[in-house]
Order: C-alpha cells, then structure tokens, then sequence
C-alpha cells in the first residue's frame, strides 16, 4: 500500500489590502521542495475584509520511501 507524507506552507500576502504574493521567490520554493519529491495537491487563500487576502496556504504531498 502506498503511504505518503504531508506538509503545510503557509505563504503571507503582502500590502495593506493583502493579496500581493511574491511570484518568483514562490516558484522558487515550489521548485525546490518538487525536487525533494513534494506535489502541490491544494491552494487556497485565506481572506481578509473586502476580498483581500491574508495568505495562501499551500498543502503538498510526497511518497514515503521505506
């Protein structure tokens, strides 16, 4: 039977109204965690008054290996 593993990011959002993520250093960190083998299965945001966002939280899986 497959068992996998998971972990949580929890990405802030920056400005006053939320909702501005820093793209490039995301990418970066999604690369680096897929090449340990983690695979992004869900993203939400969570959110703040009038529609901004607080942060995004991202949930990856990966294999166990015995």
């Amino acid at each position: 039977m497959t068992q996998f593993e998971y972990t949580v990011l929890d990405v802030p959002s920056k400005g006053f109204f939320g909702g501005k993520v820093d793209h490039a250093a995301l990418a970066t960190k999604l690369n680096e965690l897929g090449r340990k083998g983690w695979e992004v299965i869900s993203m939400n945001d969570t959110n703040m008054y009038q529609g901004g966002s607080r942060a995004l939280i991202i949930i990856l899986k990966r294999e166990l290996t015995h």
